[in-house]
């Protein structure tokens, strides 16, 4: 092959995952099973400065907690993006098990947490979250302030 070719098709393959990147990112909450390529551990790593996490523990993607909640963030895509907002769901599952430990979530339990940018827990519940309570708590938090006044110098 052609050193031109491979240039022009290695170009396209990186734009076609980045666009699959963003929609990814807006995507509603899936509850199929999809083999991940990273571990939750590695996801919410690659995170830590770029996008808030909102970590959502339940025993399984068709338990009735995990479904109400996905179903109240369904039509918050857009404020999601603007809040820099990724939901990742973390089911009781070996995969699962060293999150559940690091954040002290029991087998079975439902929980969503926050993660912020920084990569630390900035909210905990263990009852459904309603997305205007987090943008209240993402709002007081100092680093979207920061965003917040860069924006509005642009």
């Amino acid at each position: 092959m052609r050193p031109a070719f491979i240039a022009v098709a290695a170009c396209l393959a990186r734009r076609a995952s980045l666009a699959l990147a963003a929609i990814v990112a807006i995507a509603p909450i899936s509850s199929s099973a999809v083999t991940p390529i990273m571990s939750l551990e590695q996801q919410l790593a690659g995170y830590k400065s770029s996008k808030r996490v909102l970590l959502v523990f339940a025993p399984a993607a068709d338990d009735a907690r995990f479904q109400a909640q996905r179903a109240r963030w369904n039509s918050e895509k857009g404020a999601f993006v603007d809040y820099e907002l990724v939901v990742l769901p973390a089911f009781t599952t070996e995969e699962a098990a060293p999150l559940a430990k690091r954040y002290g979530i029991k087998p079975g339990a439902f929980a969503v947490l926050l993660i912020g940018k920084d990569g630390n827990e900035a909210y905990r519940s263990e009852v459904l979250v309603e997305a205007k309570d987090l943008y209240r708590r993402i709002d007081a938090m100092p680093m979207r302030r920061a965003e917040v006044r860069e924006r509005s110098r642009d």
